[in-house]
């Protein structure tokens, strides 16, 4: 072989690695988890998304816009005011490794997949602002280290599930039923937010226990009976106390 056709094959060799060891290089360590992602690309409508920058390209998905990945996990999803438009893909479930998850205001619609579930290690979930409907799955039980829930502004329905113990902003839903009495575990609370939902029946005199208690509103629903002089005794930090709209008697106790 000639000195030039040993150049020329070494050139050949060298340009044909390059892209393997760029696109190698650019990978995160979350590759498994692309599948899913681009599902919730697909299922939303991703090419009228606002900010789509790295979707659908092959480089690494911490460069996806609203991505945050972390060693081989995908650790949070924040796509508010996006324009996602669809239902969210239950395949979502392999995203084991989230612990935030924040899609306000864009226009999903649909009910929540039980199989999310599996993200046993969430922390936050953010959903106010969109169209989604059905009951909430008592599968979200799991959840246990969740301490930040907001679902306003939806089109929720069914009863308060006595097993959650986080939920916290459930306001302008169609929630129906009483408040569970089991909720007085919730004694880190800060910010109890269910009005304008369905909600009947008596608030308990246990809630006192919500010492963290600055937050409270259950205006606009069909609440009834006398306020527990307790919630004066243990709410000592309430700064917001609205109970408008409903069918309580009686008057506010001095405490």
């Amino acid at each position: 072989m000639t000195a030039s056709m040993s150049l020329l094959v070494s050139l050949l060799t060298m340009f044909a690695i390059l892209p393997h060891a760029y696109h190698a290089g650019s990978m995160c360590g979350c590759e498994r988890h692309y599948a899913a992602l681009n599902d919730l690309f697909v299922a939303t409508q991703g090419g009228k998304w606002n900010v789509r920058t790295g979707w659908g390209v092959n480089v690494a998905c911490e460069n996806w816009a609203g991505v945050t990945c972390n060693g081989s996990d995908v650790t949070a999803l924040q796509l508010d005011n996006n324009n996602l438009i669809g239902t969210l893909p239950p395949s979502l479930r392999t995203l084991s490794g989230l612990k935030h998850v924040s899609m306000v205001n864009n226009l999903i619609r649909g009910v929540l997949p039980s199989a999310f579930s599996n993200w046993t290690g969430l922390q936050s979930l953010r959903l106010s602002l969109n169209m989604i409907s059905g009951t909430l799955p008592e599968e979200y039980a799991q959840w246990t280290n969740l301490s930040l829930f907001y679902l306003y502004q939806n089109s929720i329905v069914g009863t308060l599930p006595s097993a959650f113990s986080n939920w916290t902003n459930l306001r302008s839903n169609r929630l129906v039923g009483s408040i569970p009495a089991e909720y007085e575990s919730w004694t880190f609370l800060s910010t109890f937010d269910v009005g304008i939902n369905i909600l009947n029946g008596t608030l308990s005199a246990e809630f006192w226990k919500w010492g963290r208690m600055h937050y409270f509103d259950v205006s606009h629903n069909r609440l009834s009976g006398d306020l527990p002089s307790s919630f004066g005794q243990g709410w000592r930090l309430v700064t917001s106390f609205v109970l408008s709209d409903n069918l309580f008697t009686g008057s506010l106790p001095p405490e």
